[in-house]
This record gives C-alpha cells, sequence and structure tokens, in this order.
C-alpha cells in the first residue's frame, strides 16, 4: 500500500513538470508600465520620444490591441539610426516555444514594416541576420513571414482599428513535435504561424544562422528597420511558452503506461 501511494506521488510529480513545461517563459501585459513613458524592456528604442518616432506605455483609450494598457509604436523618421523597438529575453536557450502577441494596426502607412522576431538571449535583432524567424506587420496592412530566408507576403490581411492574436509555433529541435495544436504536428527546425487561431503557414528557421542550435530560442522582439516610415501598431499581451519536447512528453506517457499497468494488478 505504501509503495502504492509513493508510486501516485512520482506520477503526479511527473505530471507536473510536465505541465510546468507549458507554463509561460514570458508574460507581458504592460500594466506595471508608466503610461507615458518607454516599457520597461531589456531592449527599447527611441529612448526619449519625439513627433515622429516613438515606443510609448498607451492606457485603454489607445489601446486597441487588449485591455488596459499596452506600447504604442510609432516610425515615421526615415534618419540614420531611427528605428522603434521593444524586446524581452525570457530564457537562456529554449529548444521549442510558442510566441502570442496582441496587435492592432492604428492609421493607414507605407509598406514598410514591424518585424516581430526571435533570436538569442541578448541578441540585437536588428537586423535579418541574427533573427531566427520573421513576421512582418506593414503599415499598408499586409501581412509577410520568411520561410528560410525567402518573403511570403498576404496582402491586405491586416485592417485598420481591429484586435489580432499572432501565435507563433518555433521548433529548434531535430524530432517532430506532434498534436501541438488538433490536427497539426510541428516539423523539426521549423516555425508554424496562426493569426486569430487559424493557421497560416509553415516556414523554417533560418539556416544560415549558426547559433540557432547552439543558443536556442532566448529573446522576443518587435521593431522596425533603420529608415521605415509610415508605421504605427498597438501591442499588447506578448507571452512565450515552452512547448514540451517529445522525449519529455514520451517519459511521462511511458510513466502513466507503467502506473496504469500495476493498477490492473493491485488495489492502490
Amino acid at each position: 500500500m505504501k509503495q502504492m501511494k509513493i508510486m501516485k506521488w512520482t506520477m503526479a510529480a511527473l505530471l507536473a513538470g510536465s505541465v510546468a513545461g507549458h507554463a509561460a517563459l514570458l508574460t507581458v501585459d504592460f500594466e506595471s508600465d508608466t503610461v507615458g513613458s518607454n516599457p520597461v524592456a531589456n531592449t527599447v528604442a527611441p529612448g526619449t520620444a519625439s513627433a515622429n518616432i516613438y515606443c510609448t506605455v498607451v492606457d485603454s483609450s489607445v489601446n486597441i490591441a487588449g485591455t488596459g494598457n499596452g506600447v504604442h509604436i510609432f516610425d515615421n523618421t526615415s534618419l540614420s539610426g531611427g528605428s522603434s523597438r521593444v524586446g524581452y529575453d525570457f530564457s537562456d536557450g529554449e529548444s521549442a516555444v510558442r510566441y502570442d502577441l496582441k496587435f492592432a494596426r492604428l492609421s493607414n502607412g507605407s509598406a514598410n514594416n514591424f518585424t516581430v522576431s526571435m533570436g538569442a538571449k541578448g541578441g540585437a535583432l536588428t537586423s535579418a541576420g541574427n533573427r531566427y524567424f520573421e513576421v512582418r506587420l506593414s503599415g499598408n496592412g499586409n501581412l509577410g513571414y520568411l520561410d528560410n530566408g525567402t518573403a511570403t507576403t498576404i496582402t491586405g490581411a491586416i485592417a485598420l482599428n481591429t484586435s489580432y492574436t499572432l501565435s507563433i509555433y518555433a521548433n529548434d529541435s531535430d524530432s517532430v513535435i506532434t498534436g501541438y495544436e488538433t490536427g497539426h504536428d510541428l516539423a523539426a527546425n521549423s516555425v508554424d504561424y496562426w493569426l486569430d487561431g487559424t493557421y497560416l503557414a509553415t516556414g523554417g528557421l533560418k539556416s544560415t544562422l549558426s547559433d540557432v542550435t547552439t543558443a536556442g530560442f532566448g529573446r522576443a522582439q518587435v521593431s522596425s528597420g533603420t529608415g521605415d516610415v509610415g508605421l504605427d501598431y498597438v501591442f499588447d499581451d506578448l507571452t512565450v511558452t515552452a512547448i514540451p519536447e517529445p522525449a519529455t512528453l514520451g517519459l511521462v506517457a511511458s510513466f502513466a503506461g507503467g502506473i496504469m499497468f500495476i493498477r490492473r494488478r493491485f488495489t492502490i
């Protein structure tokens, strides 16, 4: 009887560990940030707001992407060094993650874009050369993504003054993650893109980045490029969640199978 109880406790601990694998590595809702100031982040620009470029915490009167506070990122300057961004470190090298972000386009602009990306912890992510993947939110309402460096654009996907939820599932491991969403597997070394719960496409991680497999995912960022203009978005509820790898899920499943076998032979 005592041994059976110990097994039950062990099983509970393993299941708890598996559930913890789904726990958020990063949660940012901007509620603790000061309205009218830069958000508190690992990287933020510009440091001082101006009429043509800023990254500023706003309240619910502006934040139509979510509820309460959000961050309003605006870039309408072509000056050298003019880039608006906010980025957060969340881990020291995750191999499979889910990245969620709410956003809304506040005014019509150019074909330039904000880039939603991930890279190594502490990485600048200010150029395509150090981003593992990219989603591009254009000032004119287009949505694009990169498949191993090749750009694909969905024209007119983003309406004005409408809240969307972008979900990105990224797998830097060499194994398929089965059933991460109902009816969907996540291929090895790939990225799946979803918008408002609807699957859009699968892309590849950038094979030219040698540090993808060594460093893993560690920073999430939204940024414009130097010289970009006509960008006006508000963002909210940025979260990064670990996706359990197949080996972890297999261990839990095997242990569960053993417990079920024992239960058929003993009364717990």
